[in-house]
């Protein structure tokens, strides 16, 4: 399947809340730290919850509301993309979040952003209901997948079982773990791998239907984490993505129930 890359809608307004353990400023921002396992932050989108208010909302055809105990963002124009923020900035995190598409073709992506520095700086692990995943990055205005979209319907040994669930209405548990400059990501419990071109500049190509590892990953190798210092830190939130919108399909809708994010 063909996937295109795409610009996010950029919220006026950025909000959220946190449970905070410790704090320093860098660059006047505050980044939020604790002990190890630690619990730095939590969201539980429940109706009523003082925290709520902590979250940016926004009406219209590009939303993101939160009611009936989830965070809803909708995309609701073709190749496009939103997201909500929290409002502090981390560094390390483990970063937890439960997410199911309930509108839109099956062709979308949804996920979480992290490291946002600024609108032209961040980075988005994303999955689709129709079962692939990718890891982007934004870096002064520029997107690049920096492992395309990978399909989880296959049975090759670097997925060692990892499938995201289809479907509208499937839950899969995102999972993002930064330490330092290095980036590990996990889907319904299993490690993701990650597809890197040997290349820096060259963007990530995967092919399912070749015989192994290496052939798959075209120009580049299979790992298991990802070393990137090009965004030291930044804010947290919650995307979602639109490719086609076939006739008869309005937008892309994604629920996400919760979100935890501990000290890793």
């Amino acid at each position: 399947m063909i996937r295109r890359i795409l610009v996010l809608f950029i919220p006026a307004v950025f909000a959220a809340g946190l449970y905070l353990l410790d704090r320093h400023t860098s660059d006047q921002r505050v980044i939020i730290t604790g002990e190890a396992g630690a619990v730095l932050y939590a969201a539980s989108f429940d109706a009523g919850s003082l925290f709520n208010d902590e979250w940016e909302q926004y009406q219209g055809r590009q939303s993101a509301v939160i009611a009936e105990d989830v965070m809803r963002i909708s995309v609701g124009l073709p190749q496009d993309g939103n997201y909500s923020l929290t409002r502090y900035t981390f560094r390390d995190f483990d970063l937890q979040v439960t997410a199911r598409a309930v509108e839109g073709p099956l062709d979308n992506g949804y996920g979480v952003i992290f490291r946002l520095f600024d609108r032209d700086n961040y980075f988005l692990f994303m999955v689709s209901s129709d079962g692939y995943y990718a890891v982007q990055r934004v870096l002064n205005g520029a997107r690049r997948e920096i492992s395309t979209w990978i399909p989880t319907f296959a049975d090759v040994p670097e997925l060692d079982g990892l499938t995201v669930n289809q479907g509208l209405n499937a839950e899969n548990e995102l999972r993002v773990v930064a330490r330092g400059d290095t980036f590990e990501f996990y889907i319904n419990g299993v490690r993701a791998a990650l597809c890197l071109a040997n290349d820096p500049a060259a963007q990530s190509t995967y092919y399912e239907f070749f015989d192994t590892p290496e052939e798959r990953c075209t120009g580049g190798s299979i790992v298991y984490s990802l070393t990137d210092a090009s965004i030291p830190h930044g804010q947290l939130g919650v995307a979602a993505q639109s490719f086609d919108l076939p006739d008869g399909e309005r937008a892309v809708t994604v629920e996400f129930l919760h979100m935890v994010v501990f000290n890793p």
